[in-house]
C-alpha cells in the first residue's frame, strides 16, 4: 500500500471513530469525509465487507463504478429499498433463499406504492409483480435472472436436522456433508411435551412452556456433554413468547452465563443467517376451549418455520402443547412436529459384506476387520455420496476407497475424484486402495491405510466412546424434577445448594438446617482453604480472622467458625489481619503479628489453579460415574478443568463452588490417587 492509500485509510478510521453513532452535531459532515477517504482508499483493500447500510452510506453512485463485484448475501431479507446497492458494481451476485423470510410490510397501504409506481415506472410492464413491497432483492434478482444456481452443498447441521427443510421444501436435493456428531450416542432430534401448556387470554405467551425452556436450559448447562456449546429459543408463534422467555432466563441464569453461551432468543426472522449448537423451538400454541388453533398454511409461515428448522448444528429440542393430530395436516408445524417425535434410526447394520459393490471391496474389507479394527461401515451414505468403507475411532474416522478397474472402470474415475474433493472439505480423510497393488502384495497396499490409522489414533478392538444418552422425549413438569427441587431449595434455604444473587461476584454460603456443612479434609493430596460461612454480616461489623485447621479431617463446628463476608458496596476490600492457627475443640487462638496483602479470593482462585486441571476433570468424571454432587456442580468442575486447560483463571464464584465440591467430594470417598 502506498503513502496515498495508507492515508485514505488512516483518515477512513479516524471519522467513523468520530462519527460514533452518527447522531452527533456534525454526523453529515463526519459521514462526507468517511465517504471521501473511501473513495481514494477503495483499491487499498481486496475486499471491502459491511452491512448494506454502511454500504449505502458510504459510497455513492458514479458514472464508472467502483467496485468490480459486489456480493450481496441473505438478499431474502433486503429490501427494495436498497435497490440502489446494485450500481455499485459492474457485476452482482445476489445470495439468498426464497424459501426462507423476506420483508413483511404488515399493514402498509400499498395503494399508495402502487399509484407511485404508475406514474413513474409506467415503461415497465410487470412493474406491479417485480417491485411489490413484499419482495426482497433475491426476488427482484431471481425474476430478471430465471436461471438460478442452486447451492445444494450444507455444511451446517447434522442430517437428521436438515431432512425436515430438505424434504419439505427443497425436493429432498440438500446434500448435508456434516455428518460427525459431537459424541457418539448423540441425538440429533429431541422433545418437551407439556403437560396442560395454555396461552394467557389475549396474549402470545405460553408460561408452562418458558417454564419447561428453562429447565432445559438449566439441564444442560449443568451437562458437562454440553460443555462449551452455545443455545438459541426460537418462538414460533407471536411476539409475546419470546419476551416473555427472555426475561425469564435472565432472572433464572444471570447476564454472564446468557453471555458466556450466547445464548439468544427471538422469532424466525431475527435468527435467519444465525445459528447455535442447540436450539429449542417453542410452539406456543396449546389446546384451548376459548381459543381454536389457527392453522399456519400462508408462504410467509411456512418460510418461518423453515429458518427455524435449520438453525440448530448439533441437536434442536421441539417444546410443544399440542400433539400433532390438533394441527391442520397441512400445517407446517405439525410436519415438524412429526420430524421432531421420530424415533432416528441409529443402528447400524449388522452384516455389512452384504452391502459391498464388488469382490475387492470385501477382500479389503475382510482385511480391517482382521486387523482388529470393529467400528466399520461399508457404502456408508454422506448427503448423496456414497464411500465405500469408513473406519471410525473415538474422534477420528477414515474413508476407504477402493479403486479397481474391473468395478470401477476409468469412466468413474474423474467422478470419484471429484466427490473426494467435495466430502475433503467437509473434513473427510481418504485413502485409496488400488486394485492392482492390492492383489499383488495385500499387506503393503494397505500399508499407508494402517499409518493413517495410527495417525489418526483410531485403535483396534473395542474402544470406550461416550455413552451418553439423551432421552428422546420427555414430559413437563415430571422429568424435570431436580430443577424443581434446585427452586424449591434455593428458596428455603434448607440445603447446601449455592445461593446467587447474582448482584455481584460473591456467593453466600448458607448453613443448612442442621447446621452443618461438609469439612475441608487433609488428604494425600493438598487440602482445600477452609470453608468460609456467611451469617449476612454488614460492613459495619467486626471482621474477625480466618481460622486455618491443622487437624483434619474431623468436622468444624459451624457454632466455631469465625463469620466473615465481603460486601463489594462497603467501600473496602476485606484483606488478612493475621494468620491464625487453632486445634479443633480448643478455645486457645494464638495469632501471628505477620501480615499478609493477600486476599481470601485470591487465595482461593489460586488454590483452584494448583490443583490443577487434570484434578477437575476427574473430579467431574468420578462424580458422574458415582452419581455424587449434582448435575450443575459437575459441569462447574468440568469447567473449570478446561478453563484452566486453556490457561484461563476461573472467576470468584466458581472457586468457592470447587472449594465445596472439594469437601464434599473427599467425604464422599473421592480420591483422585485411587
Amino acid at each position: 500500500i502506498d503513502d496515498r492509500r495508507r492515508r485514505a485509510l488512516n483518515e477512513f478510521v479516524t471519522a467513523n471513530a468520530k462519527l460514533g453513532k452518527g447522531t452527533g452535531r456534525y454526523a453529515a459532515r463526519w459521514e462526507q469525509q468517511i465517504r471521501a477517504a473511501l473513495d481514494r482508499a477503495k483499491d487499498a483493500v481486496p475486499v471491502w465487507i459491511m452491512p448494506i447500510h454502511k454500504v449505502i452510506a458510504s459510497f455513492r453512485p458514479t458514472s464508472v463504478p467502483p467496485f468490480d463485484v459486489i456480493i450481496i448475501d441473505e438478499a431474502s431479507q433486503v429490501s427494495l429499498l436498497n435497490l440502489p446497492i446494485l450500481v455499485l458494481a459492474r457485476q452482482a451476485i445476489v445470495v439468498g433463499d426464497e424459501k426462507q423470510t423476506s420483508p413483511e410490510n404488515v399493514g402498509l397501504d400499498q395503494s399508495v406504492t402502487h399509484e407511485l409506481m404508475d406514474q413513474h415506472l409506467l415503461p415497465i410492464v410487470d412493474r406491479a409483480t417485480r417491485f411489490d413491497v413484499n419482495n426482497s432483492l433475491y426476488d427482484l434478482a431471481r425474476q430478471q435472472f430465471p436461471q438460478v444456481v442452486r447451492l445444494r452443498e450444507h455444511f451446517r447441521c447434522l442430517p437428521r436436522i436438515i431432512e425436515f427443510s430438505s424434504n419439505q421444501w427443497y425436493d429432498g436435493e440438500i446434500v448435508p456433508l456434516r455428518d460427525r456428531p459431537p459424541k457418539q450416542g448423540w441425538k440429533p432430534l429431541a422433545s418437551v411435551f407439556v403437560e396442560n401448556g395454555a396461552r394467557r387470554p389475549n396474549d402470545d405467551v405460553n408460561e408452562q412452556e418458558a417454564e419447561a425452556v428453562c429447565a432445559l436450559i438449566e439441564t444442560m448447562i449443568d451437562d458437562e456433554d454440553y460443555a462449551e456449546m452455545d443455545f438459541g429459543v426460537v418462538t414460533l408463534q407471536g411476539k409475546g413468547q419470546a419476551r416473555h422467555l427472555q426475561d425469564l432466563l435472565l432472572d433464572r441464569l444471570g447476564p454472564t452465563i446468557m453471555e458466556e453461551r450466547k445464548l439468544r432468543v427471538g422469532e424466525p426472522a431475527g435468527f435467519q443467517g444465525d445459528e447455535r449448537d442447540v436450539i429449542i423451538l417453542s410452539m406456543v400454541v396449546a389446546n384451548d376451549s376459548e381459543r381454536r388453533i389457527g392453522a399456519m398454511t400462508k408462504e410467509t409461515d411456512e418460510r418461518r418455520i423453515n429458518v427455524a428448522a435449520s438453525r440448530a448444528r448439533n441437536q434442536m429440542w421441539i417444546v410443544h402443547s399440542v400433539m400433532p393430530n390438533d394441527l391442520n395436516a397441512q400445517d407446517p408445524r405439525r410436519k415438524l412436529l412429526e420430524h421432531c417425535l421420530s424415533e432416528a434410526d441409529e443402528e447400524r447394520r449388522a452384516r455389512q459384506e452384504e452391502k459391498t459393490d464388488s469382490q475387492f471391496e470385501r477382500d479389503v474389507l475382510r482385511m480391517i476387520q482382521g486387523a482388529g479394527y470393529t467400528e466399520v461401515t461399508t457404502q456408508y451414505e454422506v448427503g448423496r455420496y456414497r464411500i465405500d468403507i469408513v473406519i471410525e475411532g473415538p474422534e477420528q474416522r477414515v474413508a476407504v476407497e477402493c479403486d479397481g478397474d474391473t468395478w470401477h472402470g476409468p469412466d468413474r474415475w474423474d467422478h470419484d475424484r471429484y466427490r473426494q474433493s467435495v466430502l475433503e472439505r467437509a473434513g473427510w480423510t481418504f485413502v485409496r486402495v488400488r486394485g492392482s497393488a492390492f492383489y499383488h502384495d495385500r499387506q503393503r497396499a494397505l500399508q499407508p491405510l494402517w499409518e493413517r490409522l495410527d495417525e489418526l489414533d483410531i485403535p483396534r478392538g473395542d474402544w470406550t466412546g461416550s455413552a451418553t444418552e439423551h432421552k428422546i422425549r420427555r414430559v413437563w413438569p415430571h422429568d424435570f424434577a431436580d430443577q424443581s427441587d434446585r427452586k424449591s431449595a434455593l428458596s428455603s434455604g434448607l440445603t447446601d445448594y449455592p445461593i446467587d444473587d447474582r448482584s455481584d461476584d460473591v456467593i453466600e454460603i448458607e448453613p443448612r438446617h442442621d447446621g452443618g456443612v461438609p469439612p475441608p479434609c487433609d488428604t494425600s493430596f493438598e487440602s482445600a482453604p477452609p470453608l468460609r460461612l456467611s451469617d449476612k454480616a454488614s460492613a459495619n461489623d467486626q471482621i474477625e480472622p480466618v481460622v486455618a485447621v491443622e487437624d483434619a479431617p474431623r468436622p468444624l463446628e459451624a457454632t466455631g467458625l469465625p463469620s466473615a463476608h465481603h460486601d463489594d458496596n462497603s467501600g473496602y476490600e476485606r484483606r488478612f489481619t493475621s494468620n491464625t492457627t487453632a486445634s479443633v475443640g480448643s478455645n486457645s487462638v494464638a495469632p501471628k503479628t505477620e501480615q499478609t496483602t493477600t486476599t481470601p479470593e485470591e487465595e482461593l482462585i489460586q488454590w483452584v489453579i494448583d490443583l490443577g486441571s487434570d484434578f477437575w476433570f476427574q473430579l467431574s468424571h468420578w462424580a458422574k460415574q458415582t452419581d455424587n454432587l449434582r448435575g450443575w456442580q459437575r459441569a462447574i468442575a468440568y469447567t473449570v478443568g478446561r478453563y484452566l486447560a486453556n490457561g484461563k483463571t476461573p472467576s470468584q464464584k466458581q472457586a468457592s463452588q470447587c472449594q465445596i465440591m472439594h469437601s464434599q467430594a473427599v467425604g464422599l470417598g473421592f480420591d483422585p490417587a485411587g
